[in-house]
């Protein structure tokens, strides 16, 4: 299970790749 800590992660991972910063939930 994620924990929102590890999603805010990922998010913040995601965004450096180039990710839409909006797909946040």
């Amino acid at each position: 299970l994620l924990t929102e800590d590890l999603v805010g992660h990922i998010w913040q991972f995601m965004d450096l790749h180039g990710h839409k910063r909006n797909a946040h939930p």
